[in-house]
């Protein structure tokens, strides 16, 4: 019990200590106080009056540049465009063969130069002093060299006649090739040439005999598959044809015959190029049951 008492009369001592200073210290306690609180105050309204400032003179104006600056054009579109577009189909060469009755064929040699986009549409015109005396649909695909063929023509001078380009329609595509490659798989196989003189005919008419197999080797059947026949003499065009082959079916081998009735200068090489258009669906036909 002696224990205790001594105790609590420590903490009454602790108390009334605290008590007297508190008391003797009043007066000074609220006059920090009141400092401290005009301070602060005093603290809080001049920072009040430097943000006011600074939000009307320096954040007002650079918000200002801003919300006008939302209406001008920072892009360049027109650099972008120009950046971006396809290259222009290039003609690689036109050749002119001499055929019956004053007639001529202009063999057309142009190249899409772009691995990217392919040409769905153009229009190939044959033009004489400023005249358009034929004209040619055609599309080519991503980097790939394609025949345009003027057949039979007798009002176009072949000396003066050009080659004009016109309405070309764009379409981008990625990964083309990968796309193709299973859609453009033809197989040419035993390409033979015969001229008129290894066919030994007799008569009057140079014929020349062109034969050779094509097999399809996509899993897809076309309604039609064209085939351009060029003769190459050197460097030039010796001669030229075209064939459509109807219904060409799934892993089917076709062979192929073609003839020329007109004088043929020396073939030393032949190219065969199919042409089907793998982006129309109406290429394709409709799977057999």
């Amino acid at each position: 019990m002696a224990g205790q008492t001594g105790q609590s009369n420590q903490i009454s001592d602790l108390k009334l200590k605290f008590s007297y200073w508190y008391v003797s210290h009043k007066l000074q306690l609220r006059r920090g106080l009141v400092i401290f609180l005009i301070v602060l105050s005093v603290g809080l309204f001049s920072y009040s009056i430097f943000s006011a400032v600074m939000t009307l003179f320096v954040y007002d104006q650079a918000y200002r540049d801003s919300i006008n600056s939302l209406t001008v054009n920072l892009i360049d579109y027109q650099y972008f465009h120009e950046k971006n577009k396809p290259q222009d189909l290039e003609i690689l060469g036109l050749d002119v063969i001499q055929g019956t009755e004053n007639q001529y064929d202009f063999v057309v040699k142009i190249f899409n130069g772009n691995e990217k986009w392919v040409v769905r549409s153009a229009v190939a015109q044959l033009v004489n002093n400023n005249e358009v005396i034929a004209e040619k649909n055609f599309f080519v695909y991503p980097s790939e060299v394609k025949y345009v063929i003027f057949f039979n023509q007798a009002e176009a001078n072949p000396n003066s006649s050009q080659i004009r380009i016109a309405k070309v329609g764009w379409r981008h595509y990625l990964k083309f090739a990968d796309f193709a490659a299973s859609r453009l798989d033809f197989e040419i196989s035993e390409i033979e040439f015969k001229s008129p003189r290894d066919l030994n005919l007799g008569g009057k008419l140079p014929v020349s005999l062109l034969t050779f197999k094509i097999k399809n080797n996509t899993p897809y059947d076309y309604w039609q598959v064209g085939l351009y026949m060029v003769l190459l003499s050197s460097q030039k065009v010796g001669g030229a044809n075209y064939l459509a082959l109807e219904k060409f079916l799934s892993g089917q081998t076709r062979p192929v015959e073609m003839r020329w009735y007109e004088s043929l200068p020396p073939v030393y090489e032949i190219e065969i190029i199919p042409e089907v258009d793998i982006l129309n669906s109406a290429s394709y036909m409709p799977p057999q049951p």
